[in-house]
């Protein structure tokens, strides 16, 4: 088969030609804007999953308290009393416990978040008809970054009103 000058010349033309730079603009255009409305809701959901290590962490600590009470008789601020091998600092958290044996008696947990957009939560462990009983996890509200006074606040805020802190 032969070909004839003709279209040699369309053919090579058409392999030449490329895109235009109002073409390259608008595939950029699109590109930011579905970057821009993709990134918040990527972040969001990387801070969720950061969150649900400090919920996670306080609920596990809960439960560690509770054991520790029914063998030991009293609550306990000791991460390795409790048998944790959580350090008292991660990436995302700070853990602090608190356990307060006369007025209270229970135990305080506390994740601190260290980052903006990841929550703070608290866990509360108290007797109950002379059992110990946690509550479910609940987010506190703490400006970041958290201060030495603020935690302080909010730790004598719990521990004065544990019902605020254990919905039941």
């Amino acid at each position: 088969m032969k070909l004839n000058s003709h279209r040699l010349t369309r053919l090579s033309s058409n392999l030449n030609q490329g895109f235009t730079m109002i073409e390259l603009l608008v595939v950029t255009m699109i590109i930011g804007i579905l970057s821009g409305v993709a990134l918040p809701v990527f972040l969001a959901i990387i801070n969720k999953a950061k969150s649900v290590e400090g919920m996670n962490n306080v609920r596990n600590l809960a439960q560690s308290q509770q054991n520790y009470y029914v063998g030991a008789g009293f609550f306990t601020d000791s991460l390795q009393e409790l048998g944790s091998t959580l350090r008292t600092e991660t990436d995302n958290y700070a853990y602090i416990i608190v356990s307060e044996n006369n007025s209270l008696n229970g135990a305080v947990h506390v994740a601190l978040s260290k980052k903006i957009g990841v929550k703070s939560y608290a866990d509360v462990v108290y007797l109950k008809d002379g059992q110990p009983h946690h509550c479910t996890p609940v987010e506190i509200p703490l400006m970041y970054p958290p201060n030495s006074l603020s935690i302080s606040l909010l730790l004598v805020n719990v521990i004065s009103n544990p019902t605020r802190y254990c919905p039941r």
